[in-house]
């Protein structure tokens, strides 16, 4: 199977989030029969000025899938002959904003990575496949030594992540022994820097017996969740609108109510530092399940299968590429 991954260089290098956008694209090209390009405006071997029909003409190759992020960034992606994936970490934007994408670049297959946007995308053939969490970056042993007891990450924002504000907060004011991480931006000064940021990111998580996640408004079951739990941190977070995360990693996190007040919250999350062996118990069956499920090879796996099932859904397989 021939994919390529339509991407403007510009967020290859500076977007700091690197899981879905980048580290995915990545496991899947290096799954076995799969031939892979990463092009688009910005690098080396694309032009802007001409259309992806042109691009594959003068490369003297044509993939079977366009996986495009922001396509509209790109010339002809609609009117080129592969078929189209795109991918969403969110879709609740106003104004149906992701289903007009959707339906701009004629996708053929929409990838939730959250169960609770596939309704977002009607007519469309959408299927859910949940966040990973790339095991070389994220990966530490549930038994080294964890300094600090609580860590909160990420964008503090009372509007989008309540739930995140409120334990923030509590760490804040000393009800909770723990860390804050200072978010570093959504763009860095390039892809070294996005890179090293994450594995940054990653050594703390390492360093905590607790992450404090959330599932934001929106109730997703976010990427921080898995990649806290391949960090061998036993999670505590408010239960996302999944069944799938319900059915898996949700049954080992611990669960914080966001109608609780701070007083339980905070007595509920002593209880599991008072209790080490407990606590240490619940980080080992999460990462387990994380190292079974959610890692980005198997995310890769579900995804080559996802395009696989579209294709035959139609029976067109292996027609599209000349």
């Amino acid at each position: 199977m021939r994919i390529l991954y339509l991407c403007r260089r510009y967020y290859w290098d500076h977007k700091m989030s690197r899981g879905a956008r980048f580290h995915a694209p990545k496991a899947v090209s290096r799954q076995p029969g799969i031939d892979m390009r990463f092009s688009g405006e910005g690098w080396p071997n694309w032009d802007a000025g001409q259309s992806c029909t042109e691009n594959f003409a003068r490369w003297g190759w044509r993939p079977d899938w366009i996986w495009a992020y922001k396509p509209e960034d790109h010339i002809g992606v609609a009117q080129s002959l592969p078929r189209k994936v795109v991918t969403y970490n969110e879709a609740w934007w106003p104004d149906n904003r992701a289903l007009a994408e959707v339906r701009a670049m004629r996708a053929d297959l929409v990838i939730c990575h959250h169960e609770n946007d596939l309704h977002q995308f009607p007519g469309f053939d959408a299927v859910h496949i949940p966040h990973g969490a790339e095991a070389d970056v994220f990966y530490t042993p549930t038994d080294c030594i964890r300094p600090t007891d609580c860590l909160v990450s990420g964008v503090i924002s009372d509007e989008i992540y309540p739930v995140r504000g409120r334990l923030k907060q509590l760490v804040e004011q000393g009800k909770l022994s723990g860390t804050i991480r200072k978010h570093p931006g959504y763009r860095l000064q390039g892809e070294d820097k996005c890179e090293h940021q994450a594995r940054e990111y990653a050594r703390e998580l390492g360093t905590a017996k607790i992450a404090l996640c959330c599932t934001s408004r929106y109730k997703y079951a976010l990427a921080k969740l898995f990649e806290a739990a391949m960090a061998g941190c036993a999670v505590a977070s408010d239960m996302p609108d999944d069944s799938v995360f319900g059915d898996s990693l949700g049954r080992h996190i611990i669960q914080i109510d966001d109608q609780w007040t701070d007083s339980q919250i905070v007595e509920c999350l002593q209880s599991y530092l008072d209790d080490p062996d407990g606590l240490q118990q619940r980080a080992v069956a999460g990462q387990a399940v994380a190292l079974q499920h959610y890692t980005m090879d198997r995310y890769a796996e579900k995804f080559i299968s996802a395009l696989k099932h579209a294709e035959e859904k139609t029976g067109l397989a292996g027609n599209l590429a000349g």
